[in-house]
């Protein structure tokens, strides 16, 4: 890792379920995916 990329200590980074990630840890990354017979307008406001 370069030292560019280091995130400062006093920065806390959490996962989606609150619990906080260290040096490391591994994630997976997802993407939304549009869901097949939707409609648009149907989306709350």
């Amino acid at each position: 890792m370069r030292e560019s990329d280091a995130v400062p200590d006093d920065v806390i980074v959490k996962d989606s379920n609150g619990a906080r990630l260290l040096e490391g840890d591994s994630v997976q990354l997802i993407k939304d995916l549009k869901v097949r017979g939707s409609s648009p307008s149907s989306a709350a406001p």
